[in-house]
């Protein structure tokens, strides 16, 4: 299936706002989960959900072990995309090429290319067998760095 998604990245449509609440973060992420639990009822993960920002000169500062690092975020096309043709607009997840079945008994799940390490859950970090749980952990990331 191959459909054409029209709209901006998520992060594209908050900053084209003056400014968000936590209520608008809570409507569009309350569909990224209706999203996820879809696809993860049909047991697929995704491993990959992210968002990129679209200048270099925000950072997001993440604690690690007492130490602090500073990641910066370029110009790059997002895989959660809202449809703004609608009202209210309508979150749409895209880019399912690292996506895999996690099935039991099927085989491990790997994402295929490297991940935005931002997002990604230690598992598929360090390529180890992934699972649903994987998608919660990036959703988790996307929460902070929204509402921060």
């Amino acid at each position: 299936m191959n459909n054409s998604v029209q709209g901006s990245s998520l992060l594209s449509y908050l900053t084209e706002q003056d400014f968000y609440m936590e209520y608008s973060v809570a409507t569009l992420m309350t569909q990224l989960f209706q999203g996820l639990d879809h696809i993860h009822g049909l047991e697929i993960a995704h491993l990959d959900i992210e968002v990129k920002y679209l200048t270099n000169s925000v950072k997001l500062v993440l604690k690690i072990q007492q130490a602090f690092i500073f990641v910066a975020f370029y110009l790059q096309l997002s895989n959660i995309m809202v449809d703004k043709r609608v009202l209210p607009p309508v979150l749409q997840i895209v880019d399912f090429g690292d996506a895999c079945y996690v099935a039991e008994g099927s085989p491990d799940c790997l994402p295929q290319t490297l991940p935005c390490f931002e997002f990604a859950s230690p598992e598929v970090l360090l390529r180890q067998n992934s699972s649903v749980a994987s998608d919660m952990w990036s959703v988790g990331v996307l929460i902070y760095l929204l509402l921060r």
